[in-house]
């Protein structure tokens, strides 16, 4: 018996009692690239993100290599410490677990994302809008 590392590559569901009855695996080798999702922490460090913004990924996915022993994680970190509206999220915020680097056709200024979101609350665009919702509530 060999251990082998591997990645889930389908799920089938039942079509009508909604339970999985398949999973296929592929056979992952550690010189291979793999593409792992990216998923945002330290939201809470970050100005826009504070005030309800959020990051618009234009890839939610970056490929990487893991090395021979090492476990695949189930996603890349992005950091999102410091992250003002309409900053521009690249790769050099992603935090790699040991054993992973990024692939190298993956260029040096790889886009993430752009922050976008909600403005300051209780200015003019906020008290503007409260005004049209109560007067299209007085119009029915």
């Amino acid at each position: 018996v060999e251990n082998a590392l591997v990645i889930p590559r389908d799920l089938q569901m039942h079509p009508v009692a909604q339970f999985p009855f398949c999973l296929n695996y592929i056979r992952y080798h550690p010189s291979k690239p793999i593409s792992l999702p990216v998923e945002t922490v330290n939201e809470e460090e970050s100005p826009a993100m504070k005030r309800g913004g959020f990051i618009a990924f234009v890839a939610n996915k970056v490929e990487c290599l893991v090395d021979e022993g090492a476990p695949i994680p189930e996603s890349i970190k992005v950091r999102c410490d410091g992250l003002k509206q309409k900053d521009v999220v690249r790769r050099d915020r992603l935090v790699l677990p040991e054993g992973v680097r990024i692939h190298p056709r993956v260029a040096g200024d790889y886009l993430l994302g752009t922050v976008f979101g909600a403005k300051g609350k209780g200015g003019v665009g906020s008290a503007g809008d409260e005004a049209a919702a109560s007067a299209d509530g007085k119009a029915e």
